[in-house]
C-alpha cells in the first residue's frame, strides 16, 4: 500500500467549491445588515409618503385660515330659470320665498323718420336722460307696508251696499297699485279703489243702502293687512287703517324717502344732554377690540395689512424725534444660508415683537415703543428719546405707503410719539338698521336716561327723559370731511329732529314715506320746498293765493291743499303729477284768452318758477322736481344701479400738487 501527497492544482482537491462555501460562510454574518437596510429603505419610502402627504394637507389647510371657509354657504333656487341665486358668506341660512312679478325685459323708443340729421327736427335745444329713482309718485310694495311686516296674499270678499259679493284673488299682487287694480276690475260690484297719503279709500258706486263690508276669505288676513276689514252701515266709504306707519322692525334706510340715515363707524354720531348729562349716540358699528391675539388679516374689513415679500425692502420707516430713521419690515426674513429665520408677521403679537425688536436693537430698549392704543382701536408710538423733532412714519418699500396706512399710522405725530388712526378689526356689534335697534342703543348709552319710542301717528319718531328731566338733541363728531360742520348734525335731521331741540319728551317731524308721494324736503334735491306760498291765475283772470304750504311734510298733502284752494276760489286750474312721474302738470279748464300765471316763493319749489310773466297756454309741465335719491347715508352698494362701488384706493392730487392717497 502506498500514499501519496501533493498540493496545487494537481492535487485533486475541488478548491472552487471549498472557497466558495468559506464565502458563503463568511457571508452570513452580512445578511441581517442587508435586512437592517432593506427595512430601513422601506421606511424612508414611507416616510417621503407622508411627508408628500402632510405637505399636500399643509397647503389644503392653509386656506382654512380665512374665516369665509367655515362660513361658506350654499344657495339653490328651486326655479332656476325664473330666478337664480348665489350667497355671499354674511348671508343668514335659511329658506327664502320671492315673487316674481315679471322677468326682465328690454324696452325700445322709436320716433318717425325725419329727412335730415342736421337741421335740429325735434325742435330742441337740449335732452337729458335719467335713469334712478327720480319718480315723485313711485310703485309701492306690499312687503313694505306695516312697517316692514308687509301683506298676507290671499283673497278678500268685498260686499257693496246693492248686497252684490265678490273674491278678490290677491295672492300674486306685489303692489298697492296692483290690488287698486284688481278690486277696480271685479265687475261683479260696485266698488272704486283708491289711496291717500297713508291709506286705501274704497267707494260704493252701487247706489244700494245695505252693508258696505270688506273680510277676509280663507283663512287669511289680507284684509286685515290692507287695514279694510270691516263692515260699515249708512255710508258708502271706507277709509282704511294707515299702512305705512312706522313701527320697530322699520328700517332706518327707509327714513326719508329712501335716502336714509348717515350713520358713521367708530364715531359719535349725536349727544343727548339730560339735564347737564351728555351722553354721546354712536349708532355705527362696534369692532372688536385689537389685542394680541388679532390677525392682521382681519383688520380693515379684512382687507388686512399690506407686507411686502422681498426681503431687501422694508414696509415702512419710523422717524425719530432725533431725526433717526429705521426701516421696518413685516415680512419674511432669512439667515445667511438663505433659510426663513421668521416668518411674515400674522398676529398683532408678532407685530410688536418684529417692531420693537428692531427698535431695540438700533435704538436700546424702550426709546421708541409701538405699541396698541388704550381704547383697542388702532396703534400708537412712543419716544422716548426727548428730541427736538415731530416723530413721522413714512411709506416705504414696494407698498409705498400702503402698509403704514393700513396700521394707522401713517403721517407725522409729535415730539412724544405718534396715536394712530382707527383700524377697523372685526365687527362685534353691526350698524343700527331697525328702530328697534336704535331704541336699543340709546337706551344703552345713555344707561336708560333716554327711551325711543314711534310718535303716536306712526310717521316718526319721539325721544323722552325717563326721568322726567328735560332731554336736548346736541351735534355728533365733525369728522374732518369736506362737509365740516353739517355733518355733524345730519344724523339729527335725518331722525326728523334740529340741533338744539329740547323738552321733556321730543317729538320728530315726519321721516317715513306717503303712499305714492314724496317728502316735500327731498324735492330740489334735497332743497325741499324753499317757500310757503303760491299764487295761481287762470287764463280768464281768477286768482288764489295758498299760503302755509311748508306746514305740509307730502307732496300729495300740499297738492290737495292747492287743489282744494283753487276748487273753492273758481280758479279753474288743476295741478297734479305728470305721467313720467319727475314733475307737475298745470292744466288750465277755464277757456279764457288771457295768460296762465303761476307766483310764490314755492313756485320754484314746485317745478313752476319763471311762470310769473305768464304763458298763453292752457297747458304748462313743469320742471323736473329733481327728487333727492342720494345722500350721505346712502350705502356705497346701491350706486352704479345697485353694482357698487368696488373697495380699494385711489390718489387725488390739488392743483398745487399736493396728493393724498
Amino acid at each position: 500500500m502506498s500514499i501519496t501527497s501533493g498540493i496545487g492544482l494537481v492535487s485533486g482537491i475541488d478548491t472552487f467549491s471549498l472557497i466558495e462555501q468559506l464565502l458563503a460562510v463568511e457571508a452570513q454574518s452580512k445578511v441581517p445588515i442587508f435586512q437592517r437596510i432593506s427595512g430601513l429603505n422601506a421606511s424612508k419610502t414611507a416616510l417621503l409618503d407622508v411627508n408628500a402627504r402632510l405637505l399636500s394637507l399643509g397647503n389644503a389647510a392653509k386656506a382654512f385660515r380665512a374665516d369665509d371657509v367655515f362660513r361658506s354657504v350654499l344657495a339653490s333656487s328651486s326655479n332656476e330659470d325664473i330666478l337664480g341665486v348665489t350667497a355671499t358668506t354674511k348671508a343668514n341660512p335659511g329658506q327664502y320665498s320671492f315673487r316674481v312679478r315679471q322677468l326682465v325685459s328690454t324696452s325700445q323708443q322709436m320716433s318717425r323718420g325725419f329727412a335730415s340729421k342736421s337741421e335740429n327736427p325735434l325742435g330742441l335745444e337740449a335732452m337729458s336722460f335719467e335713469w334712478g329713482k327720480g319718480r315723485v309718485s313711485e310703485s309701492i310694495r306690499l312687503d313694505d307696508l306695516n312697517g316692514g311686516s308687509g301683506v298676507d296674499r290671499g283673497r278678500i270678499r268685498i260686499q257693496d251696499r246693492a248686497g252684490n259679493s265678490a273674491v278678490i284673488d290677491l295672492s300674486e299682487a306685489t303692489t298697492l297699485e296692483e290690488v287698486v287694480e284688481a278690486i277696480n276690475a271685479e265687475s261683479g260690484i260696485q266698488v272704486v279703489a283708491n289711496f291717500n297719503t297713508d291709506s286705501l279709500q274704497l267707494v260704493d258706486e252701487s247706489g244700494g243702502s245695505g252693508v258696505f263690508s270688506v273680510a277676509n276669505e280663507g283663512g287669511g288676513t289680507t284684509a286685515t293687512d290692507l287695514g279694510i276689514e270691516t263692515s260699515v252701515v249708512g255710508v258708502g266709504l271706507i277709509n282704511g287703517e294707515p299702512l305705512n306707519s312706522l313701527s320697530v322692525n322699520s328700517l332706518l334706510t327707509d327714513f326719508n324717502d329712501g335716502n336714509g340715515v348717515l350713520i358713521r363707524d367708530n364715531i359719535v354720531d349725536f349727544v343727548l344732554n339730560v339735564d347737564g348729562t351728555a351722553y354721546d349716540i354712536d349708532l355705527g358699528r362696534v369692532d372688536a377690540a385689537i389685542d394680541l391675539d388679532t390677525r392682521l388679516e382681519d383688520l380693515n374689513d379684512g382687507d388686512g395689512v399690506a407686507i411686502n415679500e422681498d426681503p431687501e425692502r422694508p414696509d415702512f420707516t419710523i422717524v425719530t424725534s432725533t431725526g433717526q430713521e429705521i426701516d421696518i419690515d413685516l415680512g419674511a426674513t432669512f439667515d445667511e444660508n438663505d433659510e426663513i429665520d421668521d416668518e411674515a408677521v400674522e398676529t398683532v403679537s408678532e407685530l410688536l415683537a418684529r417692531v420693537n425688536g428692531t427698535l431695540t436693537e438700533e435704538l436700546g430698549a424702550g426709546q421708541v415703543v409701538l405699541s396698541i392704543r388704550d381704547d383697542g382701536k388702532g396703534f400708537e408710538i412712543t419716544d422716548n428719546m426727548a428730541g427736538g423733532g415731530n416723530v413721522q412714519i413714512v411709506g416705504a418699500g414696494p407698498n409705498a405707503d400702503g402698509t403704514a396706512e393700513d396700521l394707522g399710522i401713517l403721517g407725522t405725530g409729535t415730539a412724544l410719539g405718534l396715536t394712530g388712526s382707527v383700524v377697523p378689526n372685526k365687527v362685534q356689534t353691526p350698524r343700527a338698521t331697525t328702530i328697534q335697534d336704535l331704541m336699543d342703543r340709546v337706551s344703552e348709552q345713555t344707561s336708560g336716561a333716554v327711551v325711543v319710542s314711534v310718535a303716536a301717528d306712526g310717521e316718526g319718531l319721539e325721544f323722552t327723559a325717563s326721568g322726567g328731566g328735560t332731554v336736548t338733541m346736541l351735534a355728533g363728531a365733525v369728522d374732518g370731511s369736506s362737509f365740516a360742520a353739517e355733518v355733524s348734525t345730519q344724523t339729527i335731521r335725518d331722525l326728523g329732529f334740529s340741533a338744539g331741540d329740547a323738552g321733556a319728551s321730543l317729538e320728530g317731524s315726519r321721516v317715513s314715506s306717503g303712499l305714492g308721494t314724496v317728502l316735500l324736503r327731498t324735492l330740489q334735491g334735497g332743497a325741499g320746498l324753499g317757500g310757503s306760498s303760491l299764487t295761481v291765475t287762470d287764463r280768464e283772470g281768477d286768482t288764489v293765493t295758498v299760503s302755509n304750504l311748508d306746514q305740509f311734510d307730502t307732496l300729495e298733502e300740499a297738492l290737495v291743499v292747492i287743489g282744494t284752494a283753487l276748487n273753492a276760489s273758481g280758479v279753474d286750474v288743476a295741478i297734479g303729477v305728470n305721467d313720467q312721474g319727475n314733475g307737475l302738470l298745470v292744466e288750465d279748464d277755464s277757456g279764457g284768452a288771457g295768460n296762465l300765471t303761476i307766483s310764490g316763493d314755492a313756485a320754484a319749489g314746485l317745478g313752476l318758477g319763471g311762470l310769473e310773466a305768464g304763458v298763453a297756454s292752457n297747458v304748462v309741465r313743469g320742471e323736473n322736481l329733481q327728487r333727492q335719491y342720494v345722500s350721505l347715508g346712502t350705502p356705497l352698494s346701491e350706486l352704479n344701479y345697485g353694482k357698487g362701488v368696488g373697495t380699494g384706493r385711489f390718489r387725488i392730487t390739488d392743483s398745487s400738487g399736493d396728493t393724498g392717497t
